[in-house]
């Protein structure tokens, strides 16, 4: 899934601040020069001066459009690779988020067991999730997308990887369970949605992804249009890492 390049109003201002940052030191050197050679000469306006001082600014406007114009396509290719990266996850995903949709609890172990293939429950293995699951490539987009971006996607690949781990240990035990009886899973839901412990049992599990999958659509679209910034939300971004690797590092060690 593509994303087209937009311009906001915030990025138009973000963009002048650079250029009269960029542009001063230069022009501001450059007109003490001036101002020293007029008072000690004594000389008319030259207008070979006007005429630098219109290179000086083109020359930085130049280098700042080259800057800017680098830095948005890195952040318009992170953002490419990392929603393409959700969108691959929800499709592996998606046939146990079915499963869990649209049966109840007392019949978990018995439709997994006889209709697995038919559901796709099948094609859920440990390595086939470790691959899926792998953010190395993604890695490398995060310091253009900022901590809170990055944190709410390790924390979307850590729950799938959580529910996916629970379900395949508990249907080779036949004890399936419901998908949000887990502590870890709860953290996350309640950390999304900003809900209490009780309130999760009546959270559906195609909502919750579907909430979840539209902070970090929200969140990148801020990105596109140039009104989001590296530092936004950074503390909640550190909070939801922690969280997912609290939940990694737990499963890693059973």
């Amino acid at each position: 899934m593509g994303f087209g390049e937009l311009v906001s109003a915030g990025a138009i201002g973000a963009v002048v601040i650079g250029i009269l940052n960029w542009i001063s030191k230069p022009l501001n050197n450059f007109l003490k020069i001036r101002w020293k050679h007029t008072a000690e000469k004594g000389i008319a306006k030259d207008k070979s001066y006007d005429d630098k001082a219109i290179e000086i600014i083109k020359s930085s406007l130049g280098n700042l459009n080259t800057g800017v114009s680098i830095s948005h396509e890195k952040r318009l290719d992170s953002v490419d690779k990392l929603w393409s990266s959700v969108l691959e996850i929800r499709d592996y995903s998606s046939p146990l988020i079915l499963f869990y949709t649209i049966f109840l609890p007392d019949e978990y172990n018995e439709v997994a067991k006889k209709h697995d293939k038919s559901l796709g429950l099948d094609t859920l293995t440990d390595e086939s999730t470790n691959t899926v699951l792998n953010t190395i490539e993604i890695e490398a987009c995060r310091p253009y997308l900022g901590e809170y971006i990055w944190g709410l996607y390790k924390s979307y690949i850590t729950f799938t990887g959580r529910l996916i781990f629970l379900y395949l240990k508990q249907e080779r035990e036949s004890s399936i369970k419901s998908w949000n009886n887990d502590n870890q899973i709860k953290k996350i839901v309640m950390k999304i949605m900003d809900i209490d412990e009780k309130n999760i049992e009546i959270v559906y599990i195609q909502d919750f992804i579907t909430i979840f999958e539209q902070k970090i659509l929200l969140e990148l679209e801020r990105v596109i249009s140039g009104q989001h910034t590296i530092g936004n939300n950074i503390e909640e971004g550190k909070k939801l890492i922690e969280i997912a690797e609290k939940m990694r590092s737990d499963f890693e060690k059973k």
